[in-house]
C-alpha cells in the first residue's frame, strides 16, 4: 500500500467509505470481505510457519465470530484456512448473523461435510462452558472476530466472559480490524477488552488503535488493503498516515548551481547558562538538515558554553541576567527585532526559560514577521500570553501534550480522547499556523490537512529529543520546504533516525543527529524513489 495514501479515520468515516465503495463504486461487499479475510489468513499462516518448530502437536486455529460483518470476516477466514489444510474451529453467533454472515455460515456448513476438510462449528456461547471449550483452550491461534468497530456499548454477559477467557489462554491472538472491547475512536476500554498479539487493520487505521488503551491491547499492527479507494477516506476527521513515499514527496530539491544563500539564513533564539545543551542539540540538527547558514542568538554565558560544543554556527551573544538567562532590558521589543531582520528563518524556545527577558525576545521574534518554529519554553510563554499569537502567520508550533494543554486551555483528558478535534479547534482560532502535536504518535496539521506518524519508539523518550525535532524542522523549512512539508517531513525523519538505535536505553538525542544523513540518503537515493 506504500504507493497510495493511507489514512487514520474515525469509525464513522470508515463505515461511510465502506458503504460508498459498495454503493457508489459497485464493489460487492463479499469481494471486500474476501480481501479482508485473505489478509488475516495470510497473517495466521505466516505465524504458523514461524512457530512450527516449537509446537509439539498439530496446529489448531479457532475463531470467535460475533454478530455483524466482523463475525462474517471471521467465518471467511476459517473457510480460507480450512481449505489450505489447517485444522479449524469456528465459534459462531448464529442468532445474530448479518446478511453476508449468513452466506459465510452456509459455506462453512457445506465445507464441514467435505472429505479432507478439518473444520468444526459451534455456537458462540459454548466457548464459555468449561466442558465444551477444551478445543479453544488448546488452540495455537485464536482469531478475534467478535466486534471490530461495531461495538457501541460496554461488553457484558457472554461477550465479556469470552474476552476474559481468551485473555487467560496461551494461544496467539489475532484481532480483525480492532481488538474487541476497544473503542474505535477513543481507544478506551469498554467494559473489558481483548489483548491481541497482532491486529490486522482493514482498509484504514482507526483512531482508537493509537489512543489511550489502544496501543497496549493492539499488539503488532498490520494494515491490509481490501480494495476500498483511498479517496473515499478524505474527511475532516481523517489524517494521512505518513510513510516513506509521503516523506519523499516533501523533500526539498537541491539544485546543482545552488549556494548557501539558496538554503536560507537561520537564526535560532534560546539557551541559557543552565540549559545550553538544548540549543546546542537543536542547532546541530538544524545544520544537518539542509540550511545554508546558522546563527545562534543566546545569552552571553550560554554562548561561551555552546562555542565549545558547536563550531558550525555563528554566535550572536545577548545580554544576560544574573542567572544566565536573557536579560529583561526593556519593555519595547521593537528594538530587538531589528536584530532578526537579516534572517530568512527563525526558531525560538530551546532552553531559554520563561522569564521576562525570554518573553521580550519572543515578542520581538513575532514582531519581525519572519517564519518561525516555536518550541519548548516559547510554547509555554504563548500559553501564558495567548494573545501574543493573534494575527501572526508563518509559525510552526511543536508542543507535547502537556504543553498543548496549556496552550489550548483544554484538559488533558479531552486531548487524549480527541487529539485531531482538539488540534482543529485550536487552529480554527489561530489560523495560518502549523501545529505539531507530539506524543507516542505525532499529529501535524495546518487546519486544512492532517498527517500522522504512528510509530512509537522509546528511543525518543529522552530529554533533548524535542530540541532535535525543532532543529530538523527549522533546517528543512530554511532549505525550501513549506511550513507544512517541513513539519511533516521533519517529524518523519526524526522518527526514522531513531530506528538506528542499537538499544533504546543507550540511544541519545545526539545519536539522532548522527543518523540524519542515513535517513536523507535513503530518501534521496534513486533506487528508493523507484520502489
Amino acid at each position: 500500500m506504500n504507493s497510495i495514501k493511507q489514512y487514520v479515520c474515525s469509525a464513522d468515516t470508515a463505515r461511510k467509505a465502506d458503504a460508498a465503495a459498495i454503493v457508489n463504486c459497485h464493489i460487492p461487499s463479499l469481494v471486500l470481505m474476501e480481501h479482508a479475510a485473505s489478509a488475516v489468513a495470510d497473517a495466521v499462516l505466516e505465524h504458523l510457519r514461524q512457530t512450527s518448530a516449537s509446537r509439539s502437536a498439530p496446529a489448531c486455529v479457532s475463531a470467535l465470530c460475533g454478530p455483524g460483518n466482523n463475525g462474517a470476516d471471521g467465518m471467511a477466514i476459517m473457510r480460507i484456512l480450512a481449505l489450505k489444510g489447517v485444522s479449524c474451529a469456528a465459534w459462531i453467533d448464529f442468532d445474530h448473523l448479518s446478511a453476508d454472515g449468513k452466506i459465510q455460515a452456509l459455506s462453512l456448513e457445506k465445507l464441514c461435510s467435505l472429505p479432507g476438510v478439518d473444520l468444526q462449528l459451534f455456537p458462540l456461547g459454548d466457548a464459555c462452558h468449561a466442558k465444551k471449550n477444551s478445543l479453544l483452550k488448546n488452540s495455537s491461534v485464536i482469531v478475534d472476530a467478535l466486534f471490530g468497530i461495531g461495538l457501541s456499548r460496554p461488553l457484558s454477559g457472554m461477550y465479556l466472559s469470552l474476552v476474559e477467557l481468551v485473555n487467560s489462554l496461551n494461544g496467539w491472538v489475532i484481532s480483525v480490524d480492532l481488538p474487541s472491547g476497544i473503542d474505535a475512536d477513543t481507544g478506551k476500554i469498554q467494559g473489558g477488552a481483548l489483548r491481541a498479539d497482532q491486529t490486522v487493520v482493514l482498509d484504514c487505521i482507526k483512531w482508537g488503535l493509537l489512543l489511550q488503551n489502544g496501543p497496549e491491547y493492539t499488539g503488532n499492527l498490520k494494515l491490509a488493503d481490501i480494495g476500498i479507494p483511498a479517496s473515499l477516506h478524505e474527511d475532516p476527521s481523517s489524517a494521512v498516515l505518513v510513510n516513506e513515499t509521503v516523506a519523499r514527496s516533501m523533500l526539498p530539491s537541491r539544485k546543482p548551481d545552488a549556494n548557501k544563500g539558496t538554503f536560507g539564513k537561520v537564526l535560532m533564539c534560546g539557551g541559557s547558562l543552565r540549559m545550553s545543551g538544548a540549543l546546542t542539540m537543536a542547532a546541530k540538527a538544524c545544520f544537518a538538515c539542509g540550511c545554508g547558514t546558522l546563527t545562534l542568538y543566546t545569552p552571553a554565558p550560554a554562548a561561551q558554553a555552546i562555542a565549545s560544543k558547536m563550531n558550525l554556527a555563528m554566535l550572536l551573544p545577548a545580554r544576560a541576567d544574573a542567572d544566565g538567562f536573557f536579560a529583561h532590558v526593556h519593555d519595547h521589543p521593537d528594538e530587538i527585532k531589528e536584530t532578526f531582520l537579516p534572517y530568512t528563518q527563525l526558531a525560538i524556545g530551546n532552553g531559554m526559560g520563561t522569564g521576562k527577558g525570554a518573553l521580550n525576545v519572543l515578542r520581538a521574534v513575532l514582531l519581525s514577521g519572519k517564519p518561525c518554529v516555536i518550541d519548548a519554553d516559547a510554547i509555554n510563554l504563548c500559553g501564558s500570553y495567548p494573545q501574543i499569537l493573534d494575527g501572526r502567520k508563518g509559525l510552526i508550533l511543536t508542543p507535547h501534550l502537556k504543553e498543548f494543554s496549556r496552550l489550548s486551555n483544554l484538559p488533558m483528558e479531552t486531548i487524549l480522547e480527541k487529539p485531531a478535534q482538539s488540534a482543529q479547534a485550536w487552529l480554527t482560532v489561530h489560523p495560518g499556523k502549523v501545529l505539531v502535536l507530539k506524543s507516542d504518535f505525532t499529529l501535524i496539521s495546518d487546519g486544512q490537512q492532517r498527517y500522522i506518524i504512528a510509530r512509537p519508539d522509546t528511543a525518543l523518550a529522552k530529554g533533548g529529543s524535542g530540541d532535535v525535532l525543532c532543529g530538523i524542522i527549522t533546517g528543512l523549512k530554511a532549505a525550501g520546504a513549506s511550513s507544512l512539508e517541513a513539519a511533516v517531513l521533519g517529524a518523519w525523519v526524526h522518527n526514522q533516525a531513531a530506528k538506528y538505535a542499537i538499544s533504546p536505553y543507550s540511544f541519545t538525542p545526539l545519536d539522532l543527529v548522527s543518523h540524519l544523513g542515513d535517513v536523507f540518503r535513503e530518501l534521496d537515493s534513486p533506487e528508493a524513489s523507484q520502489t
